[in-house]
């Protein structure tokens, strides 16, 4: 985890300077400086709110609630949110971002600041008591778990990379890696240019490998080559999985020899996967090589893939948390190191998973997917036509060997196999005449949720600025994510007018009516349920007047921003 506490002086604030306090420091930070932030990492409306902060010059505390569970708790219980962020001044709460800006606009953040001012004299922390005992039951937590050597990240213990990946191979290996990379005249291995498939790939044999490792110092050419391959360093030069197994098995079953290093496995051509081209259009966007080794449990596959995105993520987004840079996410090494992590996903096994699990591997693998999908196409727009196909064919990955595209993931797996938006029937209304979306005897359906739950539609991220913030998910905080996404999408895209016995509602909600409920009726009490007061109370007192055989409330669906939040 990273550090819990983050101080930001008013005057290290502009230039983005900021430091980790010691732990005997942690009270005085939180006494000294009047405003502090409750965050997790990659969410856009934190972002903003901490810039909006910078630029008025204004110090505060930042506080990383996204790996604990009991911080995260303590937080509720003061401010009856789940969302994030959380500001408070002085010890009293102001809401979240928009709850900021308003205030900051008005004045009384201003009145809020300078009797905060007032207070600090009196050793007055910027949280609340409670707040500040959790927080720092929080910090020993996360001291003890570094200290005992348990595993970081935002909110799992998984790694991120296999330990079959490039960058978990030892040292000797990544030298041997790199000066293999180079250009032959200056040491590298010879490779050579060969249509494989409908791709060109710069090839090498085994017996030159064989024969580049002895000169470069390797006692066992053989023995190294195979730790290569298991390292997914490099890979069977193969057009399909099949080819890729057949030429692997017969590099393992070769007899070295002392003269040429390798006998029996001349013909095995070889790539080195930092190489492999990307796949072609059309292909998934994992199949840029062929794993080689065992996949770790699906679940720790794509909670890794989806925190190497969110560390992107968080890496690239603008200050103002309205944008994020794609174009500087595909230069990073680490999106690199992503996208090769992405194969591990060929050899997942999707069986052994319960319906809490499934629901956390899709959620995370779809969202993962769609931004993986935009970085690597270079998509900062997209036309009609374009989206179209995007969630529907181009945004694809092979998983456990059958090819999944976005849609799959939703569609399919997250609702159940229930027929998407743009099925006709459901286009007419028609929604018990709508069918399946995948068809029966298709090999997918062995593994889809059931029953679903309508609050995926809230944690699914598609990139555009009408999209609920990310998240990490599993099995273990599943709820508790899931109740946090609906909290904040309703929080923004649901709007009651008592008044005109109105309610204003995304389109997500017209387009998947029949996740929400059977008829209006039952879907206007499911957004019920999902408010916060007064706007839960308001939609209650309409519905119970209807049912009365009141006035009847007015649906109307606000136009969806499928504008893009990328720049290249």
């Amino acid at each position: 985890m990273s550090s819990l506490l983050t101080t930001v002086p008013a005057a290290a604030a502009a230039s983005g300077a900021a430091a980790a306090p010691s732990s005997a420091a942690l009270t005085s930070d939180l006494t000294s400086a009047r405003v502090a932030v409750m965050t997790t990492p990659a969410c856009p409306y934190c972002r903003r709110a901490k810039e909006a902060l910078t630029q008025a010059g204004v110090s505060y505390v930042e506080v990383d609630v996204a790996a604990d569970e009991k911080l995260r708790q303590a937080v509720r219980d003061v401010t009856g949110k789940r969302t994030v962020p959380q500001i408070f001044v002085g010890g009293r709460g102001v809401g979240g971002c928009d709850d900021l800006l308003a205030a900051m606009a008005d004045g009384s953040f201003q009145q809020q600041l300078d009797l905060a001012a007032q207070q600090a004299r009196a050793q007055q922390a910027s949280v609340p008591e409670v707040l500040l005992e959790a927080i720092a039951e929080a910090r020993q937590r996360a001291v003890e778990n570094r200290d005992g050597g348990a595993a970081a990240s935002t909110s799992s213990s998984a790694t991120a990379v296999s330990p079959h990946s490039p960058s978990a191979a030892p040292q000797r290996l990544k030298d041997l890696a790199a000066r293999m990379a180079v250009v032959p005249v200056m040491g590298g291995v010879l490779r050579l240019p060969r249509k494989i498939g409908s791709r060109t790939l710069q090839v090498f044999s085994a017996q030159q490998l064989a024969q580049w490792l002895a000169a470069a110092g390797e006692a066992n050419p053989h023995d190294t080559a195979t730790q290569l391959l298991s390292f997914n360093i490099i890979t069977p030069a193969a057009a399909d999985r099949a080819e890729a197994d057949r030429l692997a098995a017969k590099l393992a079953a070769a007899v070295r020899t002392a003269a040429s290093g390798i006998h029996g496995a001349d013909e095995v051509p070889l790539a080195l996967t930092s190489e492999a081209p990307e796949p072609e259009s059309g292909d998934a966007l994992n199949v840029q090589f062929w794993w080689q080794g065992p996949a770790r449990p699906a679940n720790e596959v794509a909670t890794g893939l989806r925190e190497l995105i969110l560390r992107l993520y968080d890496k690239h987004l603008s200050a103002d948390g309205r944008s994020v840079s794609y174009g500087a996410m595909r230069a990073d090494p680490l999106f690199r190191e992503f996208v090769t992590a992405t194969a591990e996903l060929q050899k997942v096994d999707l069986a052994p998973l319960s319906r809490e699990e499934l629901m956390a591997f899709a959620i995370n693998l779809y969202n993962a997917l769609v931004i993986h999908a935009l970085v690597a196409l270079r998509l900062t727009r997209m036309s009609t036509a374009q989206r179209a196909t995007f969630y529907s064919r181009t945004a694809k990955y092979d998983i456990g060997g059958l090819d999944y595209t976005a849609d799959d993931l939703e569609q399919g797996v997250l609702r159940g196999n229930r027929a998407g938006a743009s099925n006709l029937w459901n286009l007419l209304g028609l929604h018990g005449l709508a069918g399946g979306f995948w068809k029966d005897g298709n090999p997918r359906l062995a593994k889809v949720v059931r029953p679903m739950d309508p609050r995926i539609h809230f944690a699914l991220v598609c990139g555009a600025k009408s999209c609920p913030p990310i998240r990490l998910y599993s099995a273990a905080n599943l709820e508790e994510g899931l109740a946090a996404a609906a909290e904040a999408f309703v929080g923004g895209e649901v709007e009651v007018d008592p008044a005109k016995r109105e309610v204003r509602l995304s389109k997500i909600f017209k387009w998947y009516a029949v996740d929400f409920g059977a008829n209006k009726a039952e879907r206007l009490a499911y957004v019920a349920g999902l408010l916060q007061q007064p706007a839960r109370g308001q939609l209650e007192g309409l519905l119970a007047a209807a049912e009365a055989g009141g006035p009847q409330i007015r649906v109307t669906y606000k136009e969806y921003d499928w504008s893009l939040n990328g720049t290249d």
